[in-house]
């Protein structure tokens, strides 16, 4: 059966492993206490709500648009 559901590209992974970070630091950073969410970002499965983007920003330095660059040409 084909996966149907959408995929959001990002470069989260990129970003994360420039920075020496396990997924399980990340959540742990950003206060969860399993990294399935950060896994999921990381596949495109899900998008990060606001808070959290703001959250990943800051952590990895970065703009939005750095991190869902192809998401966010939508909206140009």
């Amino acid at each position: 059966m084909k996966d149907t559901r959408p995929k959001y590209p990002n470069q989260l992974k990129e970003f994360r492993i420039a920075k020496g970070l396990k997924q399980k630091a990340v959540a742990t950073i950003l206060g969860f206490t399993d990294d399935s969410r950060v896994s999921m970002w990381e596949h495109g499965l899900m998008v990060p709500h606001l808070i959290n983007l703001l959250k990943l920003c800051k952590l990895y330095k970065v703009q939005a648009d750095e991190l869902y660059p192809e998401l966010l040409e939508i909206y140009k």
